[in-house]
């Protein structure tokens, strides 16, 4: 089945289907397999879609259901709690209700905490005429009748909306009583989380001094909201969440402007959305001179804060007709941006770093057209058509066959007990603590800052992990756009790879593979330079590429310190292009004896040690055998500021970092 289309398809449809199971998700971070079940098995129609890739893994096998439920029914699909999600998402499927007339309508949860619908979630459906009971499954539940509509909205080519979704909004609308004509700009100064611009009291000022009233969406129940954008001249705000509300209110007599708060395309649905109702692109105005991010963030994000050249804002609003020429505006003070930078930083709880985004000529968007967002989906993927791809691989407390010695020699009838015990060894409280930090602040803290961000990194853990770590580990992964987080069961490690990709529509053959474990760290500069590398040996079908210079970092007992260490083809960062096999189908040290191989001396690992590794504790004279020599603080600090910059004081901390740095200040 192909994703969801606004003008035909299945998108459009609806299946009656008889004698269903509904099944919610086991897991939740990642979303585990979940959907509808028939005799026929999983229900494809059921299915959510997100950016033109299916969101939820297809149910394998019938589930024991634990309550059943008479009658006829209609499937929701899935309860978000995200804002911005529940109104593009959770009711796409809601237009099917008023034609069809069911008992109740059923969503299964995102989350465990979502069994109930909030005040703000009860009144939109009050607002679309539901009219009916809604259930949140959370156990699985046999179902009489179930009728599954197609998905009429979501993020995709889906954003365009169906026109029966459309109706369902239109008469919504309707039922909200128009207020006066005004000019509103939406603000983001009350909104509790992360993320926006500095001195948006300041635009706040000048877009109320030139006659728009600031709206609080959080303020504002559902009614009001619509009632405010239903009656709008001109709406300017932020890109945000708040602007879905405004595609569900807007009119084509309206003007609509989404000023960017980061230099990214996050707001392309929002913009395909408006094009819907406006019957015209919303105005997309550019005014960024800089983005203030944490240390170590080379690229803006939704946590970020976006820095304003307002006069160029007021060119752009002048310019579209949002603001008179002879409007007063006053750009911020210099007192005023330093303070609303440390609020930011207060905010975000540790300092921020000014990041100068390239200057644009063009200061407004052109129009975001369907067809060409149906392109920027296709588009959007980490891994780039025409350029090498690069895929890491990361074993998180993984339990299964690969390099490790604890299974080498071993028969598979012994396999379950080895699990059993490296069970109690790798989810140790101690331990898991551990690895988390080492994982987050050094391993995908380098993700996060690579100058090159288009990669896949995968993190391959145990479905056997106890949840609160699952759950924790998913938390961490979420915040890198590299990292795709999968648990499974005990396998080898190659077998979880090759069904990784093939689930991702990947060939190894088209990959540059790595590895790096979750205590190590790769140089900012990893993916470009191996890209690079692999550009130029692209016409072997099989080769390698090693970064051979790793600093070594013992964090504690008597050999503690930072060892500079000479080693083709260690571990961390080694990495193979191969027409089948995968990285761990090589021993790493015997790679440059089986493909043709390149080593690069110039960027660095740094590769941790402890008392918990996997790797025995060394004493000095092996140390020394190995060709390990202590680093001077100066060799440290020139490598920080170098390949490293990026770590957080966490981040130095765990790699012992922190201790010389103050050495070299101090010297």
């Amino acid at each position: 089945m192909s994703e969801p289309l606004p003008d035909a398809g299945w998108s459009r449809t609806c299946l009656t289907v008889p004698d269903a199971i509904v099944c919610p998700p086991k897991e939740y971070f990642p979303l585990g397999p979940c959907g509808v079940w028939n005799d026929q098995g999983d229900v494809a129609q059921a299915a959510h879609w997100r950016k033109g890739q299916r969101f939820t893994t297809a149910v394998a096998e019938a589930p024991a259901p634990v309550n059943h439920l008479k009658g006829k029914h209609l499937w929701a699909g899935i309860l978000f709690g995200h804002f911005g999600h529940f109104l593009t998402e959770s009711i796409s499927r809601l237009w099917a209700v008023e034609d069809e007339r069911p008992d109740s309508v059923i969503f299964i949860p995102r989350h465990a905490r979502l069994d109930n619908l909030d005040a703000f979630r009860g009144e939109m459906c009050d607002l679309l005429g539901i009219g009916v009971p809604i259930q949140i499954i959370a156990d699985p539940t046999s179902v009489e009748e179930l009728v599954v509509p197609g998905q009429g909205f979501g993020l995709g080519s889906i954003t365009a909306g169906t026109p029966e979704f459309w109706a369902m909004m239109q008469r919504m609308a309707d039922r909200v009583q128009e207020d006066a004509p005004r000019k509103i700009y939406i603000s983001r100064t009350e909104f509790g989380g992360k993320g926006g611009v500095i001195c948006e009291d300041v635009l706040e000022r000048n877009m109320e001094a030139a006659g728009y009233e600031t709206l609080h969406p959080q303020r504002l129940s559902v009614s009001q909201q619509i009632a405010a954008y239903k009656s709008a001249t001109h709406v300017v705000g932020l890109d945000s969440s708040a602007f879905h509300m405004v595609g569900f209110a807007s009119q084509p007599q309206q003007q609509v402007s989404i000023v960017l708060r980061r230099n990214t395309d996050d707001h392309i649905y929002i913009a395909a959305q408006l094009e819907a109702t406006l019957e015209k692109p919303p105005q997309i105005i550019n005014a960024l001179s800089a983005n203030w991010a944490p240390s170590g963030q080379q690229n803006a994000n939704h946590n970020s804060y976006g820095e304003l050249d307002h006069d160029r804002l007021f060119g752009a609003l002048r310019d579209t007709g949002f603001v008179d020429p002879n409007a007063s505006w006053t750009p911020p003070s210099g007192a005023e941006k330093e303070a609303a930078v440390k609020q930011a930083a207060d905010r975000c709880g540790e300092p921020l770093v000014r990041l100068e985004v390239k200057e644009t000529t063009e200061t407004t968007s052109p129009a975001v057209h369907r067809s060409t967002l149906a392109t920027y989906i296709r588009s959007e993927k980490l891994i780039s058509d025409g350029r090498p791809k690069v895929l890491g691989v990361c074993r998180f407390s993984m339990l299964g066959r690969g390099d490790w010695k604890a299974y080498r020699g071993q028969p598979d009838d012994k396999l379950e007990d080895i699990y059993e015990q490296k069970a109690e060894e790798l989810f140790a409280e101690a331990r898991m603590k551990s690895r988390l930090a080492t994982l987050e602040h050094l391993t995908l803290g380098a993700m996060t800052a690579q100058s090159d961000q288009e990669s896949i990194f995968l993190v391959l853990s145990s479905d056997r992990m106890p949840k609160h770590y699952r759950d924790r580990l998913a938390e961490i992964c979420n915040e890198v756009p590299q990292a795709v987080l999968q648990f499974i069961e005990p396998m080898h490690v190659s077998d979880a790879i090759r069904k990784a990709t093939t689930e991702m529509e990947i060939e190894l053959s088209d990959c540059l593979q790595y590895r790096l474990d979750d205590d190590d760290c790769v140089a900012f500069d990893f993916t470009r330079r191996a890209r690079r590398h692999a550009r130029t040996f692209w016409d072997y079908s099989n080769f390698a590429i090693s970064f051979a210079q790793q600093y070594y970092c013992v964090s504690d007992g008597p050999t503690e310190g930072i060892y500079n260490w000479w080693s083709p083809f260690f571990s961390a960062g080694a990495s193979v292009r191969h027409n089948s096999k995968t990285v761990f189908d090589f021993g790493h040290y015997k790679i440059p004896n089986r493909l043709p191989a390149l080593t690069d001396p110039h960027f660095p690992n740094i590769v941790t040690h402890r008392g918990d590794n996997d790797t025995p504790r060394h004493e000095a004279a092996i140390l020394r055998k190995r060709g390990m020599k202590p680093a001077s603080a100066k060799e440290v600090m020139r490598t920080h500021e170098r390949h490293f910059h990026f770590l957080s004081p966490k981040g130095l901390e765990l790699c012992g970092f922190d201790k010389v740095l103050k050495q070299a200040e101090t010297a």
